[in-house]
């Protein structure tokens, strides 16, 4: 299955332990990680101003995962009502990566629960439904 991950989820899965960083190595194991330049770009963002990483701590976290993940190639945005310029970005990439499933931390991407017939998860119901069986 091709997941696409958003910054909410790769910022989670990589400064903490726990779920987020649980379900990223099972989507590395199980699945085929996708993400895109701009989540990069926006989790580079984050890493630097919330978590006060250096520009070359950042700068190797992006390139952990241009190494691990596949970068969907970037997507055209539509208007889609009730979301954020940003997010219509995030969203053009993930379909336009012909993803199999977008997981989100944020609530008005969950609130689509599907976009263009391709499932919308938090990280809690995505690893509910697909957890690795160890």
């Amino acid at each position: 299955m091709r997941v696409f991950l958003d910054t909410n989820v790769l910022i989670s899965a990589l400064t903490a332990r726990g779920l987020c960083a649980d379900l990223f190595q099972a989507v590395l194991a199980d699945h085929s990680p996708v993400i895109s330049e701009t989540v990069l770009a926006q989790f580079d963002e984050v890493l630097q101003t919330k978590f006060r990483h250096s520009k070359a701590a950042a700068a190797a976290r992006c390139d952990f995962l241009r190494r691990f993940c596949e970068l969907a190639p970037s997507g055209r945005t539509r208007q889609i009502a009730g979301i954020d310029i940003a997010d219509r970005k995030v969203i053009a990439d993930a379909l336009a990566g012909r993803v199999d499933a977008l997981v989100t931390g944020g609530h008005a991407l969950d609130a689509l629960k599907t976009i263009d017939g391709k499932p919308v998860f938090f990280p809690l119901h995505f690893w509910d439904s697909h957890r690795p069986v160890w």
